[in-house]
């Protein structure tokens, strides 16, 4: 399974993690190709990540990428992958991962999913078909919010999901710190 991924303004603040030796990530002088899956085991990642950024509840922003969806990737496509969202960083070993993302599931469709980990997985959308294949820009815009929330995936520009469902857990502990 694998995306490529545009970084031709790749900041030293973003960094390369892999669950294993198996999956890889190159970074070339326009983008980054990432590579995870295809092989036994619980948790496969590559991600690119950005942690220096806190996100507040209640502040609109958004995530863009250039990700392109090989001709065969659908075929090639076994299980869940997750394409672009926020992360957390928590302070205490204790609390538990919140996230708001974009994925694929094993049946290929889209879903726009808010997590708070060992508490809720909140789907916000399903898409009623496949992304589409080849070279594309997404922007997926949040306001992580209870009282106005909005979770918008864009690609190419055109809004191809929009939802207003509660986006960010009731209780957001005080030592986790939303994180792109």
């Amino acid at each position: 399974m694998y995306a490529k991924i545009d970084f031709s303004n790749i900041d030293p603040s973003w960094t390369l993690q892999t669950s294993g030796e198996q999956e890889r990530i190159d970074v070339l002088s326009d983008r980054a190709f990432v590579e995870a899956g295809g092989h036994p085991a619980s948790t496969h990642y590559a991600r690119i990540r950005q942690t220096e950024i806190e996100i507040l509840p209640d502040v609109l922003f958004t995530l863009e990428s250039d990700i392109e969806l090989p001709e065969d990737f659908y075929s090639k496509q076994t299980s869940y992958l997750r394409l672009i969202g926020t992360d957390n960083y928590n302070i205490s070993r204790d609390t538990n991962a919140w996230r708001i993302f974009l994925c694929i599931y094993a049946d290929q469709l889209p879903r726009l999913i808010a997590q708070h980990q060992n508490y809720t997985n909140d789907l916000l959308w399903v898409g009623d078909k496949k992304l589409p294949l080849g070279k594309h820009k997404y922007d997926l815009v949040i306001r992580a919010s209870q009282e106005l929330p909005l979770t918008e995936l864009y690609i190419d520009g055109i809004m191809i999901a929009n939802s207003l469902l509660p986006n960010i857990p009731v209780t957001l502990y005080p030592e986790e710190k939303i994180m792109i």
